[in-house]
């Protein structure tokens, strides 16, 4: 598929083209890779030792009596996907307007890449970053667009967490792991505002000159074309109602994925309100993103659904289930993203030459 033309925009900071620089691979240190990798594999035996200890073959007869519908969750993660593409669209609708479908494209890898590859859980927004590119965005404006929309969504994820929390304490069925909960979300806040502050006051400036300074040394790498990564992030967070717009997407977007939770449960022979498919979603989801060392918080989200479940009277083997059943969609849907990445390379490295 051809990338679109440029569309003539104004002159900005962040609207500059990449100058026909090559960009860098993206891959991790040689050590970061295998400890990820170790990671994973410690993740995975756990969830393989939860399934043993609640029965391979009672958990396998959870997940069929789904059967097909399992398709249908799958299927269910679409809505939710679009509004996470739009979120990070109108970010950079008034400095780098693009079709819809080619940030559905980028988001669809940028998720493939991190629940399925032993990364970072950031490893899939360097990867989103440098999709852009392929399209005729710098790399500044990549990086700024994924900085800022990714903060945004932690940001909308914080909100949604608070709301599943209300929703759980005002139901009355909470306990120690409600209160633990609670506490770890009081320690995120000034985690939060860190982060975001420490954009506003220059953070990515001083990345910004380390990679200029690898940059000199190893021109390969191609991070020359970082310049301006700063400039580019304050200009979108000026963007007041862009910004405004994307978390309220985002937002969204954890309100529809809820639904993946309240069909799973239902098909599987345990149905629950729609409110406490929130309330599990939201709790397992910050219990998975606290384990962000882990890829794809490998164990920590099994378990997770495996306690939270239990407040509602489900069984801890139904809990595992269920993030079985979450498992089963990432994987059908990202393993086909992770056909296409290699695909664009390719066709990119081609392009180069």
């Amino acid at each position: 598929m051809a990338a679109p033309r440029d569309h003539a925009t104004p002159a900005s900071p962040i609207s500059t083209p990449n100058g026909g620089s090559r960009p860098g691979r993206v891959a991790l240190p040689r050590t970061l890779s295998i400890k990820f990798g170790l990671a994973a594999a410690a993740g995975l035996l756990v969830v393989i030792g939860l399934v043993v200890h609640q029965g391979l073959l009672q958990v396998g007869e959870t997940l069929g009596r789904a059967g097909w519908g399992l398709g249908l969750v799958c299927l269910l993660h679409l809505p939710p996907l679009v509004c996470s593409s739009l979120a990070w669209r109108v970010l950079l609708s008034r400095h780098w307007p693009r079709a819809t479908w080619l940030f559905v494209g980028a988001r669809w890898i940028r998720e493939a890449v991190n629940t399925l590859l032993p990364v970072a859980q950031i490893g899939g927004e360097v990867v989103g970053a440098r999709m852009l590119t392929f399209y005729g965005a710098s790399a500044g404006l990549g990086g700024a667009s994924v900085v800022v929309d990714l903060t945004l969504e932690v940001l909308a994820q914080f909100v949604f967490t608070l709301l599943g929390l209300a929703f759980l304490v005002g139901s009355g069925r909470y306990d120690g792991t409600a209160r633990a909960l609670a506490i770890g979300l009081v320690i995120v806040v000034p985690l939060l505002l860190g982060f975001v502050l420490a954009q506003r006051w220059g953070l990515f400036g001083l990345l910004e000159r380390l990679l200029r300074r690898i940059a000199d040394k190893r021109p390969a790498l191609g991070l020359g074309g970082l310049t301006g990564l700063h400039d580019a992030i304050q200009e979108l967070y000026r963007d007041f109602r862009s910004v405004v717009w994307s978390s309220s997407l985002h937002l969204l977007s954890w309100l529809l994925t809820s639904a993946e939770v309240w069909l799973a449960l239902l098909l599987m022979g345990h149905p629950v309100s729609f409110q406490q498919a929130l309330v599990l979603l939201s709790l397992g989801h910050a219990i998975r993103s606290a384990a962000f060392l882990i890829p794809s918080g490998l164990g920590a989200q099994e378990a997770g659904f495996m306690v939270l479940g239990a407040m509602y009277g489900l069984p801890p083997g139904v809990g595992l289930a269920l993030s079985l059943a979450i498992r089963l969609r990432e994987v059908v849907l990202g393993v086909p993203a992770l056909v296409v990445w290699p695909f664009l390379e390719g066709r990119r490295a081609l392009a180069n030459r």
